[in-house]
């Protein structure tokens, strides 16, 4: 993966700032992280810097919840009046959520449609065990996908308005096996609820039986109320894959799996490096441990340490998520890392060729769709757009195989 924007120099200009961050985000005993952030916060600190990245990276509660809670003084007073602020907003925001986790609960349990909470609430509360420590933007529910058209009428009921067309969800089993949820917003237009139906798209999806994950739930307790949530072996190897598909993103995701090891003193790390490679998912589970030890130095499990979370590409990987979380500027992974990045992380032959085919069909899309430049070659009135996806492929024959017919030693690089 290549990020040409990224100034080594620049990274090391905030190394300081970046250890406080990690340090604060990570599970550490108060003393010792006073101590730390101490000797951190005398080296002297950009916060303008701490304050953007931790915000872009989703892990602000967890970086200045822990700064307030153990060093409450070495933040600047604009700075600690606003941190102050937007923690407030947070608070009740997330709170709003658990709200609505419950009410959509009980609405479910009077029609007997089983429903499963993942993330959102729940995985702050058995990660973190702390419903406010975690940033998250919508709260995302599991049916299986017989109860699908009967969820999607009961939430339609009680007042949630979908964001995507849903009569096509009761057409077609072909077109639901390519999706995998509908969004839906309530009536105050502040709450985002995502129905799923599977855990993840296709192309770099669980291939596991839904009926399994449900056969495997276990219950988890929030404020005396228990509710059902992903076994802890599925849940790992769900938000491995999870960070893995969008190229680990964000710092967030990491600290998930950072904090979710830490909540069980025992794991079974036989069962999960079995049930990882039996579901083709080895490496993207060794690549979410090797970026927790990257980042908390976590130990990697002896089942991992295998040669392939040694291998280079692996270094490479991890060092270029490390330089884009912490770059001064948000950096977009571009199409092409993005699909040489998933391609490295499949084992078996018939899940590369998914990934193959999945990347073809956007390139397709992204060279079929119209854009400004064929709509400023021919005027045509809105209702005759359409012919814009036959005039296109002429536009891009003209602009492309032209010049190169009167200049065959000259490149042609130009937005299609």
């Amino acid at each position: 993966m290549r990020q040409r924007s990224l100034d080594p120099f620049r990274m090391r200009q905030f190394e300081t700032e970046i250890e406080l961050i990690l340090a604060c985000a990570a599970k550490n005993d108060p003393p010792e992280l006073a101590v730390r952030v101490d000797s951190l916060v005398s080296a002297g600190l950009d916060w303008d810097y701490i304050f953007k990245i931790s915000y872009r990276n989703a892990v602000f509660p967890l970086v200045y919840a822990s700064l307030l809670k153990v060093a409450p003084s070495c933040l600047p007073i604009d700075i600690r009046a606003d941190v102050l602020d937007r923690l407030k907003r947070h608070t009740a925001t997330n709170m709003l959520f658990v709200g609505h986790l419950f009410r959509i609960k009980s609405l479910f349990d009077s029609k007997n449609i089983p429903v499963l909470s993942f993330k959102g609430p729940l995985l702050s509360v058995q990660a973190y065990g702390d419903p406010t420590l975690r940033m998250f933007g919508d709260l995302d529910l599991l049916v299986q996908p017989k109860h699908l058209d009967d969820a999607i009428s009961l939430l339609e009921e009680a007042g949630y308005q979908p964001l995507t067309t849903v009569s096509w969800f009761k057409r077609s089993s072909l077109v639901i096996s390519r999706q995998k949820d509908v969004r839906f917003v309530d009536r105050d237009g502040q709450t985002i609820l995502e129905l799923h139906w599977k855990l993840s798209g296709s192309h770099f999806g669980l291939p596991k039986e839904m009926n399994q994950l449900w056969e495997r739930l276990e219950l988890l307790d929030i404020a005396g109320t228990k509710l059902p949530n992903l076994s802890f072996n599925d849940l790992l190897i769900y938000l491995c894959l999870h960070g893995s598909r969008h190229s680990w993103e964000r710092l967030s995701w990491i600290c998930d799996v950072h904090h979710l090891l830490l909540s069980r003193e025992k794991i079974d790390w036989a069962s999960i490096f079995a049930e990882s490679k039996g579901l083709g998912c080895e490496n993207v589970v060794a690549l979410g441990l090797r970026l927790v030890n990257e980042f908390f130095s976590y130990k990697i499990p002896k089942p991992f340490t295998v040669p392939t979370v040694q291998d280079q590409a692996y270094d490479e990987i991890v060092a270029e998520i490390r330089n884009r979380l912490f770059a001064s500027e948000a950096v977009q992974v571009q199409l092409g890392d993005r699909y040489t990045y998933h391609l490295k992380l499949k084992e078996r032959k018939r899940d590369r060729w998914k990934i193959h085919l999945h990347y073809l069909a956007w390139y397709l899309r992204l060279m079929m769709r119209p854009n400004q430049m064929d709509r400023d070659v021919v005027k045509l009135p809105r209702f005759l757009y359409p012919v814009y996806f036959v005039t296109r492929p002429v536009r891009l024959i003209y602009t492309y195989l032209r010049p190169s017919i009167h200049n065959p030693g000259k490149k042609t690089w130009r937005r299609v």
